[in-house]
């Protein structure tokens, strides 16, 4: 009986005859680029589509509070215009922290409370709109830069953001108008995260997740995306970092000991001293 061969099956066979004859690396990487941007692309529109995530049923006007709790002890109430950066070591729990905030993570000792309700009673879709996600498992789709930013017809960045965004597609041969995916312009890892912060921001939700967004960008660059972020004066924002320095000493954190301890809160000046212990 004659069988199929799926793209995985074809990119796994590729890759070891790569190891005998080193011509096979060029069809070899295409393979890989084109398995990459398929997964990327089904991911962002499962996510985007799914329907099954929270179990709530309840509609949500704009969020203006998110009060959380550890094992029922309060943590933070984060407001509009309030940006509160997570920090502890790796597995420490933070991105399971900002999971729990899309309600990808419902069994956990933390619980989310948006404008006086829980997240696993609020409709999936209404909870969806209001926050956008910028995780380290940066999604890219097939497409140009642009199509990549500016996702969906609501898009739309600050003119100063437009700004910054044209000057930095300056170094792609098309500028935003440059393919990205299978046998075209390659992103590096920072380029990524640019795109995929800018394609957050462009959403203009009430609640922006980052998870190491400036972790392999230059420091001018973090610098300037820093100061368009801070913009954003009537946004929640929660930041899991890994740069301490980039910290002022009153910047608000959430310390995170271990993915099985209570979180510590209060200022970067205060909670430094108990991460050095």
């Amino acid at each position: 009986m004659r069988q199929l061969i799926s793209l995985g099956q074809l990119v796994s066979v590729m890759g070891l005859i790569t190891y005998i004859n080193a011509p096979f690396k060029a069809f070899f990487s295409i393979l890989v680029d084109i398995q990459q941007a398929l997964v990327s692309k089904r991911a962002l529109t499962a996510y985007l589509n799914s329907a099954d995530v929270a179990t709530g049923v309840k509609e949500i006007s704009k969020i203006t509070e998110i009060t959380i709790f550890y094992d029922s002890q309060l943590v933070v109430q984060a407001l509009p215009g309030m940006h509160i950066y997570l920090l502890g070591k790796t597995g420490s729990g933070k991105t399971t922290f900002l999971r729990g905030l899309c309600a990808e993570q419902v069994y956990s000792k933390y619980q989310y409370v948006f404008n006086n309700c829980l997240s696993t009673q609020i409709k999936n879709e209404a909870l969806k709109k209001q926050l956008a996600l910028v995780a380290q498992q940066t999604v890219i789709i097939l497409g140009t830069i642009r199509e990549n930013i500016f996702f969906n017809k609501a898009s739309q960045l600050s003119r100063p953001e437009t700004l910054f965004v044209n000057q930095w597609a300056q170094r792609f041969p098309a500028g935003l108008n440059t393919q990205v995916g299978p046998g075209a312009y390659q992103l590096s890892g920072g380029e990524r995260q640019v795109i995929c912060l800018f394609r957050a921001l462009a959403q203009s939700t009430p609640v922006l997740l980052l998870d190491e967004i400036t972790a392999s960008l230059d420091p001018e660059t973090t610098k300037q995306i820093r100061s368009l972020i801070n913009t954003h004066q009537e946004v929640i924002i929660f930041e899991a970092l890994h740069r301490t320095e980039e910290l002022s000493l009153d910047d608000k954190v959430i310390f995170f000991p271990g993915l099985d301890d209570p979180p510590l809160v209060g200022k970067y000046e205060s909670i430094a001293q108990e991460m050095d212990k």
